[in-house]
């Protein structure tokens, strides 16, 4: 097993009517969790079942469609070498079939990770 970390691409309802009103021009976040895999493609499916809970989650729902929107789930290459090197410590490590807490993957639980460090 190999351990990925994998970009997650989610949005807030908030930003995303702000956006449909044509008041700000992105209305997606992203965030990353390093996942271990028997291969990549373990782990982009396990990624979309977390981007899809997340996504509900941060929304306080559990009736929105990851499908209707086109947030990608991405492999970071080389994690210590992307834009998220100064954060890497941040993510959480799960393995394939394995749910995060997703508060902690909340804007807000990266804002408080930020203020502590």
């Amino acid at each position: 097993m190999q351990e990925y970390l994998v970009g997650l691409m989610y949005h807030y309802s908030k930003d995303y009517k702000l956006w449909q009103a044509g008041h700000i021009e992105d209305y997606e976040a992203s965030t990353g969790i390093f996942i271990g895999a028997e291969n990549t493609e373990a782990a982009l499916r396990w990624s979309r079942v977390i981007s899809s809970k997340l996504l509900n989650y941060v929304n306080n729902t559990d009736s929105i469609n990851l499908e209707d929107f086109q947030h990608e789930n991405w492999i970071e290459p080389n994690p210590e070498e992307s834009n998220w090197n100064h954060c890497l410590e941040f993510f959480q490590h799960v393995v394939d079939g394995e749910l995060p807490n997703l508060e902690l993957m909340t804007a807000d639980a990266y804002a408080a990770w930020c203020d502590n460090r």
